[in-house]
């Protein structure tokens, strides 16, 4: 499939690639399986309330039951967070950091920024009528 425009047959792609090598480092540095690693992180994600094993023989299916044994450490697990987010698309692009496209709507201004000549909301510490005459 080549030469195929279908996404299914393109998973052997350079973003891919990035995240099977951190997914190996990390398996090598607390000495389990890339199957135990990617399991129990998937395991692990929020949102996540089950996990689909695909084991074909005993010997895997024992490995993969080996993901429930261990906790990534909250460093490794960023990591293979940090590799696999995906791309920002529309709209969460008008809210990257210091946004090119915000800059391009407003002018310059981004979120959290004020207009020039900006004066913050007064309070004025005051009883209503109601509570005056008390």
């Amino acid at each position: 499939m080549k030469d195929t425009t279908n996404p299914g047959f393109k998973k052997f792609n350079e973003r891919n690639w990035k995240i099977v090598g951190e997914l190996e480092r990390v398996a090598n540095e607390l000495g389990r399986s890339m199957a135990q690693v990617a399991i129990n992180w998937t395991a692990n994600r929020p949102g996540v309330g089950s996990v689909i094993l695909g084991a074909t023989k005993l010997p895997q299916l024992e490995d993969n039951l080996g993901a429930l044994d261990f906790e990534i450490p909250a460093k490794l697990r960023q990591s293979l967070d940090d590799v696999s987010a995906p791309p920002a698309r529309f709209p969460y692009t008008f809210f990257a950091s210091a946004s090119d496209v915000q800059g391009m709507i407003t002018g310059g201004a981004v979120i959290g920024d004020n207009p020039a000549g900006y004066a913050p909301v007064q309070l004025i510490d005051a009883k209503p009528a109601a509570m005056a005459k008390e």
